[in-house]
């Protein structure tokens, strides 16, 4: 926290294939609920000889709490700067989650995202996320969680893209992963998210 209601956050990916992703941004808080942020991304992947630059402006805004009901909607807008050239991105989406039970609950979200490339009118694509998940949190010392996505891509054919993303970075971030959205035509991906955490002691987990 850098001053009142103002965070700055910062992370580093590094994977075995020598990707490294990096994020620093700042979030401040416009109401009780309602938040707005920057953010600066570097992904260098060791496929190519450049590196992406990602910056992105957004804001999301959460409701409820009441009687077990919790959500949140919020909107981004990206703009892409490296090897594949320059692109932006409009990014809009909501989730929600019901606690069924003390320790249970589902969410359910959805997500729109659709790209321009100033590069070539080929490129242009949009995809349609529609996701499905549990948590079941015991007592805060164990918590498994289940994700399960749907995604749509609608793009050209006219310049196909040979990295499908789904199977080299589904396992270390889907997030990144989601981002790489290129002219790819018509495509369906289904993708499995499992997480499992157990609080040995108060340090460690």
């Amino acid at each position: 926290r850098v001053a009142e209601g103002v965070e700055l956050l910062m992370s580093d990916r590094f994977r075995y294939s020598g990707e490294n992703a990096a994020q620093i941004g700042l979030r401040a808080r416009a109401g009780q609920d309602t938040s707005v942020y920057v953010q600066q991304r570097f992904t260098r992947r060791p496929e190519n000889s450049g590196a992406d630059r990602t910056t992105v402006i957004g804001g999301e805004q959460g409701y409820g709490d009441e009687d077990g009901v919790s959500g949140r909607t919020y909107g981004e807008y990206h703009l892409d700067q490296g090897v594949s050239g320059e692109r932006s991105r409009a990014v809009l989406g909501f989730g929600k989650r019901w606690q069924v039970i003390r320790p249970l609950s589902i969410d359910l979200g959805y997500e729109r995202s659709e790209v321009i490339s100033s590069t070539s009118p080929n490129s242009d694509s949009a995809r349609d996320t529609f996701s499905l998940g549990w948590e079941l949190v015991d007592r805060d010392r164990v918590q498994v969680s289940h994700l399960f996505e749907a995604r749509f891509d609608q793009g050209s054919q006219a310049s196909p893209a040979g990295d499908t993303c789904l199977g080299d970075d589904i396992s270390g971030n889907p997030f990144y992963c989601r981002d790489r959205l290129t002219s790819i035509g018509d495509r369906r991906q289904l993708a499995n998210l499992f997480t499992a955490q157990w609080m040995a002691t108060r340090d460690t987990t």
